[in-house]
């Protein structure tokens, strides 16, 4: 099976305003901004009734050697009671699911939705919708996109995925327990025929490049000043230190990039439009963000 990978340019960044809140996000779709994988052919399982009656696959998200989702279809192996299921599951704790928390039925996004840390619950919010990885999620069984019964009471279908159409998955992965989240997108269709049989097709996935730092510069005792600014931005960490800045806009393009150490760290920023920039600040062990006001 071959892959398509498209590496897009732009970083989409962005930061809640007050109390140095952070935010980040990514809108179904997308892909400026992100890693974009294009599956060529699909990926594919299918179960039925008779015949294969469980297949499944995985997906490596970033592309780390280890597995982050498993998709999995499966029928039952008699015809009554039956059921068919159209799974997908997080392997670990550090890729998470956007799921009710207690069916756990897959939420499905579509292309005006925002897939982010917080997303708006449903009214009322019972149950819950929430973030799952393996060990939250798997309480209260697989995690699925369709699940369809046939029992006593008739035959019953459930799920958010249901018409066959295209969706998005909310998808979330960190490279540790103590990393930031990166937010993405995997494109699926499922197709359910009662309890005889389901099928599921991913199609396309894409992860944010930019995971956002856990603090900003200025809560973790940095100094970033005059802001606003209009000629110059003095950089000054808590200890002397050395690093790279780079400073985006809200979509992501590098306005300006360089090197500081603790005799230089002023940056000529004369050259920058009035607006609204992060600056991106690294260390060998830390990284920050920063909102900058250029006037």
């Amino acid at each position: 099976m071959h892959q398509r990978l498209l590496l897009f340019c732009l970083i989409t960044v962005a930061l809640a305003m007050p109390q140095g809140v952070r935010a980040q996000y990514i809108l179904p779709g997308q892909r400026a901004g992100a890693t974009y994988v294009d599956l060529i052919p699909d990926k594919t399982v299918a179960a039925q009734r008779p015949g294969t009656t469980e297949a499944k696959d995985s997906l490596d998200l970033d592309a780390d050697g280890r597995y982050d989702l498993r998709i999995n279809a499966v029928v039952s192996t008699v015809n009554f009671p039956s059921f068919s299921e159209s799974r997908v599951m997080p392997l670990h704790d550090n890729v998470s699911i956007y799921s009710s928390s207690q069916a756990p039925a897959i939420l499905r996004f579509a292309g005006n939705d925002t897939i982010q840390q917080r997303i708006p619950q449903p009214n009322p919010p019972l149950p819950p919708n929430a973030w799952g990885s393996r060990s939250t999620i798997y309480a209260y069984g697989p995690s699925w996109l369709t699940r369809a019964g046939n029992n006593p009471a008739g035959i019953q279908s459930f799920g958010y995925w249901l018409d066959g159409q295209d969706g998005y998955l909310g998808i979330r992965l960190r490279s540790s327990t103590t990393g930031s989240w990166r937010y993405g997108w995997v494109r699926i269709q499922a197709i359910t025929n009662s309890t005889n049989s389901t099928t599921i097709v991913v199609k396309d996935y894409a992860l944010a490049n930019l995971a956002l730092a856990q603090r900003t510069a200025s809560a973790a005792g940095w100094q970033v000043a005059p802001i606003p600014a209009t000629a110059w931005v003095t950089v000054k960490p808590p200890t002397p230190t050395s690093g790279q800045i780079t400073v985006v806009d809200a979509l992501g393009k590098v306005h300006l990039s360089g090197s500081f150490s603790p005799t230089n760290a002023r940056f000529d920023i004369s050259g920058l439009a009035a607006g609204v920039y992060f600056m991106q600040i690294k260390t060998t062990r830390e990284a920050f963000l920063e909102r900058m006001v250029k006037e």
